[in-house]
């Protein structure tokens, strides 16, 4: 899954405003506007905030898009 989709879809499922969602995952409003539409690139410390923040459910891992191998 796309990281716009992962990020929206986690936030629009718990219901949160955009704002609510910048707040808890400590980043700013505009950045995280940027990552749901792809226009700014996922960042290793902001992936490793939004896992934080999810208590793991969004995988740093999986929000840069890499694949872990077995």
């Amino acid at each position: 899954m796309r990281k716009k989709r992962m990020l929206r879809e986690y936030r629009k499922s718990r219901d949160w405003t955009l704002e609510q969602a910048a707040s808890k995952f400590k980043l700013s409003l505009s950045y995280l506007s940027e990552l749901e539409t792809e226009v700014a690139p996922m960042t290793l410390a902001a992936a490793k905030k939004i896992e934080a923040a999810t208590k793991g459910e969004l995988s740093a891992i999986a929000l840069l898009g890499l694949k872990v191998r077995a």
